[in-house]
């Protein structure tokens, strides 16, 4: 939630945003962590910082 979150802020505060590809190996051991909670923090999550920003100001980008 927090690189959402940073990402989402930093774009609106007008700076430009460039991600760098990563490559997952898949998993060979163990179980997965992912859960229903850990899904639903993620979509409502994202919902929630949206509906926050239209309320919000952000600061612009200095030139």
């Amino acid at each position: 939630a927090f690189q959402i979150e940073m990402k989402f802020t930093v774009w609106k505060c007008g700076f430009t945003i460039k991600e760098v590809p990563i490559i997952f190996a898949n998993r060979e051991l163990g179980v997965s962590k992912m859960n229903g909670g850990i899904f639903n923090e993620a979509v409502f999550g994202v919902i929630k910082m949206t509906w926050r920003s239209w309320f919000r100001t952000y600061p612009k980008k200095s030139q």
